[in-house]
């Protein structure tokens, strides 16, 4: 059984001007194929280039390229142009993050290469330019860290599949087979070939077939986060090498492992009666990784991930049967579960995720986004005081998306911040609007478990607000508890920073999930909200009724203001009056409004007599 950990979209986008020559079409599907190999997909991607945003690192990569040089030059002994060369090609090497395989980029880098390969530059370069940026950018996420986030994690194992990939393309361009070989796969033992050799090997599995069924697994070792940042480059070589043993023990006379990148690997499983022994080579594999391996001193629990297709009846060319199987791989990531079985449905929803993903980056670039608000109203004098600000993406292909989907492409595209500065951005600029026209208001902005993870946050805030001079007190921030309790620590010390900027801070869902007393108690806080589940039905429900007289109470003992969303009839209204709610928002005022027509809204609501909001 032959094994390689493929991960391919299995299609190439259009260029932005017309379409792409069947030419470059062929070496686009055969760079996203390699690219593939060492795992390198569009969520590898995402962290990539989260990792460019990251705080510092243009600076330290800078450094270590400066010492990395040096350290060079000086083994060298080399003459001032080669040690230019040298130079430039470290780098180039440590730009990989922001340069997001930029073919400009990597022809620039190859030329380099090839130069220094001319003049007798050892071929092992590449790989400790590889070594050396991984294990800076690991050190990196360690600094200043209190907790590690899934991100975090992600973005470790995507410097090293990327750095190793770097090194197979330069080794392609010295055209140098041996010298691929040995960059890309590292020591193969007798049965475990090189990643590019998948393909082939998987093209002659079916092809030999003769009516068999050919199994194939791609395969993904991962560790908790705070495992993998604590294990150095050579610890985790160990760990996945240990790995890559057990499952080497296992495997029939006719089947070849595959090593692929940091921590991939793939099975071919040739002439096969069923696809049940399939399945039942995936639980095996799955059952070699319930006991630890030790490290370094370090016991380590790994989690394999696997994806599972096989042909004839989930492809009949290695490149879908490739492209199958990751998708597998994909959702068995998603659903926590040692392996997933390749069904169509996935590569539906494949194809509608890209359709999606490419038309949010074009909506994100060319104002196809909106932001709209729903007004909050002052129940002991009936003003509106506030707004909740709410993204809308109008998709033009399927209708409105839903704002939690319309985050979770962004988080899944790497550009989640981005979002979050563009909602800023247009929540202050409409604040300075409103102040223009002498609409004395605070706009609520909803934060994400990625925005309460980022410790850049407030000094974005203080940037947009100096940019469109309002002011902070103006300005609330709203979390819901689950996303806080995906990163407490960090998120603490961020809303305790946005409070000292100037702005508020309030918990949004309140009452929803388990731990909501302990994290009124800990978190800096200046507001609650009710969530709509239980004011919805305070009127009909005693059971509703009595737990929303009792939280408005404890909020109050913690000093904090109360806001109910939801409310949607005059009754409801009423009895918030009576426990003591501090504001309502809800339909029975208004729906959530584009700028423009809110400004109408609110003049008009203005103009009536406050007795009129009762």
């Amino acid at each position: 059984m032959d094994c390689g950990a493929i991960d391919s979209d299995g299609a190439v986008a259009q260029a932005a001007h017309g379409a792409i020559s069947p030419r470059r079409h062929t070496r686009d599907e055969e760079r996203s194929a390699q690219m593939a190999l060492y795992g390198i997909d569009a969520r590898a991607r995402s962290a990539l280039r989260a990792l460019a945003r990251f705080r510092g690192l243009e600076a330290a990569s800078r450094g270590w390229a400066n010492a990395f040089a040096e350290l060079l030059v000086g083994e060298s002994g080399s003459q001032a142009e080669a040690a230019q060369a040298l130079s430039r090609f470290v780098r180039l090497f440590f730009e990989l993050p922001a340069r997001d395989f930029d073919p400009e980029w990597l022809e620039e880098l190859g030329g380099v290469w090839r130069s220094l390969r001319h003049v007798g530059c050892n071929a092992d370069l590449p790989l400790r330019a590889a070594h050396e940026f991984t294990k800076g950018c690991i050190e990196l996420l360690k600094r200043e860290r209190d907790t590690y986030s899934r991100l975090d994690a992600e973005i470790a194992l995507s410097v090293g599949s990327a750095s190793l990939y770097l090194c197979s393309v330069l080794a392609d361009a010295t055209e140098n087979q041996a010298t691929r070989v040995a960059a890309a796969a590292g020591p193969a033992d007798s049965n475990e070939s090189g990643p590019r050799s998948l393909g082939t090997d998987l093209e002659t599995a079916l092809a030999l077939g003769d009516g068999c069924v050919t199994g194939l697994l791609s395969a993904q070792v991962d560790a908790g986060s705070s495992t993998m940042l604590a294990i150095d480059e050579d610890g985790w070589t160990r760990v996945n090498d240990l790995s890559l043993s057990r499952v080497q023990q296992v495997l029939r006379e006719t089947d070849v492992l595959h090593r692929i990148g940091r921590s991939r690997f793939g099975v071919i499983l040739p002439g096969l009666r069923s696809q049940a022994q399939v399945m039942l080579a995936a639980d095996k594999l799955a059952r070699l990784f319930e006991s630890p391996v030790s490290t370094a001193g370090r016991e380590c629990r790994l989690l394999l991930r696997m994806g599972v297709a096989w042909a004839p009846d989930h492809g009949t060319g290695a490149t879908e049967l490739m492209r199958n199987a990751q998708l597998a791989l994909h959702e068995a990531s998603r659903l926590g579960r040692p392996f997933a079985m390749f069904e169509a449905p996935l590569l539906e929803k494949h194809e509608r995720d890209l359709q999606m993903e490419e038309e949010f980056l074009r909506a994100l670039d060319c104002g196809g986004l909106e932001l709209h608000f729903q007004p909050q109203i002052d129940l002991k004098t009936g003003r509106c005081v506030g707004a909740e600000a709410l993204l809308r993406w109008p998709s033009a292909r399927g209708g409105p998306v839903p704002p939690p989907v319309t985050i979770e492409v962004a988080q899944r595209l790497g550009v989640a911040p981005q979002l979050t500065r563009w909602i800023l951005h247009r929540a202050c600029r409409s604040l300075a609007e409103f102040t223009r026209l002498g609409l004395e208001l605070e706009i609520s902005i909803n934060l994400t478990a990625a925005d309460i993870g980022d410790p850049e946050l407030p000094l974005a805030v203080r940037n947009v607000l100096d940019l469109w001079h309002v002011e902070a007190r103006r300005l609330k921030f709203e979390l819901t508890e689950s996303a806080m309790l995906a990163n407490e620590v960090v998120g603490q010390k961020v809303m305790a920073a946005l409070q000292q900027v100037g702005a508020a801070t309030s918990i949004d869902d309140f009452g929803t999930g388990y731990s909501s007393v302990i994290l009124l108690k800990k978190l800096p806080l200046n507001e609650l909200k009710l969530d709509r589940c239980f004011v919805a039905s305070a009127v009909r429900s005693g059971q509703d009724r009595e737990i929303v007289r009792s939280l408005i109470l404890l909020a109050h003992g913690l000093k904090l203001e109360v806001v109910a969303e939801g409310v949607e009839d005059a009754a409801t209204l009423d009895l918030l009056r009576e426990f003591g709610c501090d504001r309502a928002q809800g339909y029975l005022f208004s729906k959530p409004l584009p700028a423009e027509e809110f400004t109408t809204w609110l003049r008009s609501f203005v103009a009536r007599p406050h007795s009129r909001s009762r």
